[in-house]
């Protein structure tokens, strides 16, 4: 999730179609359901306990690679490795709920477009 500069490993126990919530900072965590081990799944951000935005990533379209080193004792730096991982772009109708109103955007295979804006009304609905 390039967006949140967050990077998800999937575990061994974890199995298709779960849903699966991790905890990015202390007001912000992610609701997901996979359906493969390369990104595709659903997505709810969940910001100060609101729902903030939610839909679909579709697989990479390609692996991608970065550099990654860990630490040694004493602050030194130790081996430096190739991480090979997948980046998932959104894709299809996302909805963004901020400032009391609604964003819909379509996305194509992580290229966005706004489709609407509107209010929300005072039901919160």
């Amino acid at each position: 999730m390039p967006e949140y500069s967050r990077y998800i490993r999937l575990s061994d126990n974890l199995k298709l179609n779960d849903t699966v919530t991790i905890v990015h900072s202390p007001n912000t965590y992610f609701r997901f359901v996979f359906f493969d081990t390369m990104g595709k799944s659903y997505c709810e951000v969940y910001k100060n306990k609101k729902l903030y935005e939610k839909g679909y990533y579709e697989n990479s379209l390609d692996t991608l690679k970065r550099y990654s080193s860990s630490v040694k004792g004493k602050g030194r730096r130790g081996k430096i490795s190739v991480m090979k991982y997948f980046e998932p772009l959104k894709n299809g109708a996302w909805i963004e709920t901020m400032k009391g109103k609604i964003k819909r955007r379509n996305y194509e295979m992580g290229e966005g477009v706004l489709i609407q804006t509107k209010s929300l009304s005072s039901s919160g609905n």
